[in-house]
């Protein structure tokens, strides 16, 4: 068998490394829902936003849901990853402070 990838993209996504958080998240744990998966990414309200059903299960999802989620998150970082950036802001900002008193 030989996988020939395509020359033009159907459904590009705006950024891999969210289609890989997305899918990590969906197939991390056995059993569980979307709604259960994706807790630390988006609402319950947010899925609803983009047409996809939170009972369902990872495996129920098409490519295009993926890569609509992706690009959710690309345009709506999640709070935690929100969080997390502005702290290593403060961080540089009191570094640089602190160099700029030296």
């Amino acid at each position: 068998m030989r996988l020939i990838p395509h020359k033009v993209i159907k459904n590009p996504v705006k950024d891999i490394n969210a289609l890989n958080t997305v899918c990590l998240a969906a197939f991390n744990q056995r059993r569980k829902t979307i709604r259960n998966s994706f807790k630390k990414l988006m609402s319950e309200e947010q899925l609803s936003s983009l047409g996809i059903d939170a009972n369902l299960r990872p495996e129920n999802l098409c490519l295009d849901d993926y890569i609509k989620l992706a690009n959710f998150i690309v345009e709506n970082p999640p709070l935690e990853e929100v969080e997390t950036q502005h702290k290593k802001q403060s961080r540089r900002a009191q570094r640089r402070a602190a160099e700029q008193q030296d």
